[in-house]
């Protein structure tokens, strides 16, 4: 029988789980972007501090990633931001590379030519994902407020189709895109790639000042979408989609069934993965950016082991537990501290859409 690579990685994620192990690490290289799209939780191109003096430096990333290495790190994804947005993207990604990762990037395609898509060709990572803000000028203007970066992503895509490097699509949906639905379904089908759509938006992280919940999908209308996407999915092979804000090996929030949770956190967070800020600081995941714990000044083991006991102590909420339609909920520790202030207080937003859900049987 011949081992895949993903039946590889699927048969250690038990005994990783189990030993605590940083399988998988999520570096934010920057917060920067050369778009604006009105739901990001980081990217603030109108702020008025200078992100780019504070972020951490390739040597920083590469010593974290040497590090990691030494305490288990397989899989790396590299997001932002917008990655090609550093200059110096080029270096750390080959130094990495080289280190023997199973690398993901993040991007939103735009500032990929030709000439970027034959470098990233000659050195492949193991994918690179592009989100699709909508699918005509007309929708990026609104959502992103660049109606050209359509067709400089459309044009990204091709590129790296070209070059033969793995390429996967997905879409935020937000008040001004869902109805590009069907569109966007067409782009990636004639383009025979694998496509997904991330269902939650959350508030924004503290460092940005934003207000990016207010343009996501009310309740009834984000459950009418979802029966659509269900619906579209339906009919088509397994391996032709992504889950709904699923990140495989990673944060899945639904990698551990209730009795095998360690501690509040549903996903791998803490326990096989680890996420580190444009700033340095590590994390469970993307959602949370306080914990007060920074591998670069005490080591990544220490850090890892800091993050291990910050997720442990992590309170659980009593009432989702106990709730009736938790199994239809995505509620986590993460989006509860986002949307309410507190890991242990309820959401009204996620209980409305799970209640939702349960009573169409999504």
């Amino acid at each position: 029988m011949t081992l895949t690579l993903s039946s590889y990685l699927a048969s250690i994620l038990p005994k990783a789980k189990a030993r605590r192990i940083p399988l998988s690490g999520q570096f934010e290289i920057t917060p920067r972007c050369n778009l604006a799209c009105k739901m990001c939780y980081i990217a603030n191109p109108g702020s008025d501090y200078n992100p780019a003096s504070q972020e951490l430096s390739a040597a920083d990333w590469i010593r974290l990633a040497e590090e990691a290495r030494e305490a288990g790190m397989i899989n790396l994804l590299l997001t932002g931001g917008e990655v090609f947005m550093r200059k110096d993207f080029r270096e750390l990604y080959e130094a990495l590379k080289g280190m023997g990762f199973l690398i993901k990037i993040y991007s939103n395609g735009t500032l990929i030519d030709s000439e970027t898509a034959a470098w990233l060709g000659s050195i492949k990572p193991f994918q690179v994902e592009i989100t699709l803000y909508g699918a005509s000028a007309e929708t990026y203007g609104k959502v992103t407020g660049h109606p050209e970066a359509f067709s400089k992503a459309i044009s990204g895509i091709d590129c790296l189709l070209k070059e033969g490097i793995p390429l996967k699509l997905r879409t935020t949906v937000v008040r001004d895109n869902y109805r590009d639905f069907d569109e966007i379904a067409r782009i990636a089908e004639e383009r025979e790639l694998k496509w997904g759509v991330v269902n939650y938006i959350m508030p924004v992280r503290k460092d940005t000042g934003r207000m990016s919940e207010t343009y996501r999908l009310p309740p009834d209308l984000q459950i009418e979408y979802e029966t659509g996407v269900e619906e579209y999915f339906a009919g088509k092979q397994e391996d032709s989609r992504q889950s709904l804000d699923f990140e495989e090996f990673s944060n899945d929030p639904y990698a551990a069934a209730p009795d095998e949770q360690l501690n509040a956190y549903k996903c791998l967070a803490g326990k096989t993965a680890f996420w580190i800020t444009w700033r340095g600081e590590m994390t469970p995941c993307s959602s949370i950016d306080e914990t007060g714990i920074y591998p670069l000044r005490s080591g990544f083991q220490t850090a890892w082991d800091g993050l291990k006991n910050f997720c442990d102590l992590t309170p659980v909420c009593e009432e989702c537990v106990q709730c009736i339609y938790r199994e239809k909920c995505m509620t986590c520790p993460a989006r509860l501290k986002l949307e309410t202030g507190s890991f242990d207080i309820k959401s009204s937003y996620l209980c409305e859409l799970a209640k939702r859900k349960s009573s169409i049987g999504l």
